[in-house]
């Protein structure tokens, strides 16, 4: 989709590496045009938003981000083939999009 890591983030990364840490004390430097995660349910979109650190990330602060509750559907977007993409395309798209344009 032509998305890239926020400098944040691609700083927790160290090279060679899949995922990084940052610790929720720097949320606040989190700075993106939007904020993508995956929760268990429904209700931690609310808990996420309302936590004192999380809900400082400016994305998630502005209304611009969007946490999937489906792990399936999680899984073709972090792990996409040719069998997922079209799931991508259909259920994850149209989300980020949303998010994008602070639809929160």
């Amino acid at each position: 989709m032509g998305m890239v890591d926020a400098p944040a983030v691609a700083d927790a990364i160290e090279p060679g590496q899949f995922y990084g840490s940052v610790s929720a004390e720097k949320a606040s430097e989190l700075d993106s045009d939007v904020f993508l995660t995956r929760v268990d349910t429904a209700d931690a979109v609310d808990v996420i938003a309302k936590d004192k650190l999380l809900g400082d990330i400016p994305a998630i602060a502005s209304g611009h981000w969007y946490a999937e509750t489906d792990k399936t559907v999680t899984m073709a977007a972090t792990n996409p083939t040719p069998l997922s993409i079209p799931t991508i395309v259909s259920d994850v798209l149209p989300k980020v999009v949303k998010a994008l344009e602070g639809s929160k």
